[in-house]
């Protein structure tokens, strides 16, 4: 991909989509919202659909800086969150059986995930300029923290349950999966900056 003004406005207007397709999907959860089943499963396509763009234009940004190792690891983490979004698909339609000898197939993906942004965020530190290299590690920290919120948060709201503190452990969850979006802003942001100023770096990270 060629990485210029105007690719970094689309990736601008595709985290757009992303985030208020997502916010959409999440509200349906939040507030008693009726649409049409066919349209949530639009909606959820296309944040993924935005997302894997998204990820391609920053895979992209990080080889036009010569960050060639973050730029192999982000695309390993993006071939991982389209393997994690597929497989509840496939249970949903038949296409895998939830059974003993599978039921730890969604978890490979989870940790190998995990494992790459510790990767990340280590090789983060090499990317030149700086400023680009800090904006992927708060990325990279935003996706694990809601990672970890939307996982156990459920578990640390009070014992005894009432349908109002349901629904503020589901907003909760539902809003902390917006976070990832918002923090691509940043990236697109230093990205855009350094496009203007034309900064170019000849070192291979």
């Amino acid at each position: 991909m060629k990485i210029n003004l105007k690719s970094a406005q689309l990736a601008f207007f595709l985290n757009i989509i992303y985030i208020v397709s997502r916010g959409i999907s999440a509200s349906v959860k939040i507030i008693p919202l009726i649409i049409p089943q066919g349209l949530q499963y639009f909606l959820l396509f296309l944040s993924e659909l935005s997302f894997v763009a998204i990820i391609i234009f920053l895979i992209g940004s990080l080889r036009h800086w010569q960050a060639k190792s973050t730029a192999l690891w982000l695309t390993i983490y993006l071939a991982l969150s389209v393997i994690s979004f597929f497989i509840p698909i496939a249970y949903h339609t038949g296409l895998l059986t939830l059974t003993a000898s599978t039921s730890f197939i969604p978890a490979i993906p989870v940790f190998a995930t995990f494992a790459t942004i510790i990767i990340m965020m280590m090789t983060s530190f090499k990317i030149t300029p700086s400023s680009l290299g800090a904006a992927f590690r708060a990325f990279f920290i935003v996706v694990i923290l809601s990672a970890l919120i939307s996982h156990y948060l459920p578990t640390l709201m009070p014992v005894v349950q009432t349908p109002t503190m349901n629904k503020l452990s589901i907003a909760a969850v539902e809003l902390v999966s917006l976070l990832p979006g918002f923090a691509i802003f940043f990236i697109l942001q230093k990205v855009w900056l350094l496009l203007n100023e034309g900064v170019i770096v000849n070192k291979k990270v």
